[in-house]
């Protein structure tokens, strides 16, 4: 998130690349990071 603040579905796949997850498919792990980035973005606007 360093790099892409608000990244893309693309780039978060990227990001997870060399990680292997059997259980969910990877969408719940895409669906925090989205979150996690309003998060920071609403934080960001605060300041």
């Amino acid at each position: 998130m360093r790099e892409h603040p608000d990244p893309t579905d693309d780039q978060i796949r990227e990001g997870l690349s060399g990680n292997l997850c059997r259980c969910t498919g990877y969408q719940g792990i895409i669906n925090a990071v989205r979150a996690a980035a309003r998060t920071n973005a609403d934080s960001n606007r605060l300041e």
